[in-house]
């Protein structure tokens, strides 16, 4: 009995090799015996090498990477529905339609076939009050007909603004979506998340709900910033010391001014707010009033002063009458104003000549 090819499978006699003549064949060709070889391909669609174990009597037939290449090119190369002003590509073997005209024809008959999905005339309107949506059912829109089979009510569900987006319009105006009124820009909030960089809602609607919201919440929110600050002392105390360090400059401006207005209404005088070292420059200079010489604006450190140091000077002193108003006010060296003291401009001056 001759002995068989040593492939297994292959119950054909040997002749070379342990093989049969087929695959001794195979063996000198490729160098192996398999029924495949690894040849290189070229994707038709996205031009990328690959390689790819196919059959030795079909090796020419792989033309794409994968599945979605294949139907990429054939996306690409399909002609255009054969309905006319349709603009979608028409799907292979399905008489030249696109998908949309393929169903239509399958179903009616009629690729041209008008399909009217609700039973009601064009002009009609949903039956919610302010809802201006065609019906589709129980003479509702989509979405409030949707809300009655979820919830039994129509208006049930989720609170849903007037408009979904902010109203603008071309002359510099916007629509509150909470009021409904045309109201300018600046009569609402900045926030850089919105739309425009303000919000949808006014000041005044916002400030309404925001007290509102308030009152209604008033025993979960009272308490609450006390309790997590003494929870957390170190930590708010650090954080008070780095912001005091940052607004330095603004606090002792702030903490000036107070301190003005505070002697002025001890002593019953007129006072006026708004009063600073910053808006007296801007109305006098950067010299003193008395000596003429440029003062110092920076902040004294550690109470060390610059007897140069800008300070806010009264021509008629607080202790005599006078009044912590703009025209009262000017801007001083330091030195000036401890030597000037509770003393009258002429009185001042007089010294000075001697």
């Amino acid at each position: 009995m001759p002995l068989i090819c040593k492939v297994s499978g292959c119950n054909k006699p040997k002749v070379a090799l342990s093989l049969c003549d087929r695959h001794y064949r195979i063996f000198k060709k490729y160098g192996h015996t398999n029924n495949e070889k690894t040849i290189n391909f070229i994707c038709i669609t996205c031009e990328n090498k690959f390689q790819i174990k196919v059959p030795l009597r079909n090796s020419n037939s792989r033309k794409y990477c994968s599945e979605v290449c294949r139907k990429k090119n054939f996306v690409k190369n399909a002609p255009l529905c054969k309905v006319e002003g349709c603009p979608k590509k028409s799907i292979k073997m399905k008489g030249g339609y696109c998908t949309t005209h393929t169903s239509r024809n399958y179903k009616h008959g009629d690729p041209n076939v008008v399909i009217k999905l609700s039973k009601y005339p064009e002009d009609s309107k949903c039956k919610i009050e302010g809802c201006n949506k065609n019906p589709i059912a129980r003479s509702m829109c989509n979405q409030h007909y949707s809300m009655w089979r979820k919830h039994g009510n129509p208006l049930a569900g989720a609170y849903r603004m007037p408009f979904k987006k902010a109203l603008d319009h071309g002359d510099g105006t916007r629509t509150c979506t909470k009021c409904n009124e045309k109201l300018p820009i600046s009569a609402f909030h900045k926030d850089k998340s919105a739309t425009g960089g303000v919000r949808a809602t006014c000041k005044n609607c916002r400030i309404k709900h925001v007290k509102n919201w308030y009152q209604d919440n008033r025993e979960r929110q009272s308490g609450k910033e006390k309790n997590r600050r003494q929870s957390n002392k170190d930590k708010y105390t650090e954080k008070e010391a780095k912001r005091y360090i940052k607004d330095r400059e603004k606090r002792i401006a702030l903490a000036t001014e107070q301190s003005h207005l505070r002697r002025s209404r001890k002593k019953k005088t007129k006072t006026e707010r708004g009063i600073s070292k910053l808006s007296l420059k801007r109305k006098h200079g950067t010299k003193c009033y008395y000596c003429g010489k440029e003062m110092d604006f920076k902040v004294g450190v550690g109470r060390k002063f610059n007897r140069d140091m800008a300070t806010i000077e009264h021509l008629i002193p607080l202790a005599k009458g006078g009044e912590h108003t703009s025209e009262n006010t000017v801007l001083a060296c330091r030195h000036c104003n401890l030597s000037k003291s509770a003393k009258s401009e002429s009185e001042f001056e007089e010294e000075n000549n001697k």
